[in-house]
């Protein structure tokens, strides 16, 4: 689902993405995706995954701007489709989220050691089996 996600964020964005961690390369500006935790419920038939998103940028405002354009594009959304992918060979198939909901909104998070900010936020993601 994390690399769905990702293409539905390229697909309705302008940003430059990194799934599950910064990339030693990566760009100064550039989108973070982390698959989190995920908690099945045996007494419903679905899944939540909480996922983080990170926006990384050597100018504050730009990173806080990216962050709300992320949260703003997947907050609240139900029944969306994400998109069919393919990464290194492996295809993922479209799928429809029954919910995406905020844990919290976009905050400063922290600069890391070259002086670029990071905002963060977290969505959960529920899915039906």
């Amino acid at each position: 689902m994390i690399y769905n996600l990702a293409e539905y964020i390229d697909d309705n964005t302008s940003l430059t993405i990194n799934v599950n961690g910064f990339q030693p390369d990566s760009q100064d500006i550039v989108l973070c995706i982390n698959e989190g935790s995920g908690d099945e419920r045996p007494w419903f038939d679905r899944q939540d995954t909480v996922i983080q998103i990170l926006s990384r940028a050597t100018d504050r405002t730009i990173a806080r701007k990216n962050s709300f354009t992320v949260y703003d594009l997947i907050k609240k959304k139900y029944g969306l489709t994400l998109p069919l992918v393919t990464v290194k060979g492996d295809t993922f198939p479209s799928l429809t989220v029954w919910a995406i909901r905020p844990v919290n909104m976009p905050q400063y998070a922290y600069d890391d050691d070259n002086g670029r900010t990071i905002y963060s936020f977290s969505v959960e993601i529920t899915t039906t089996q």
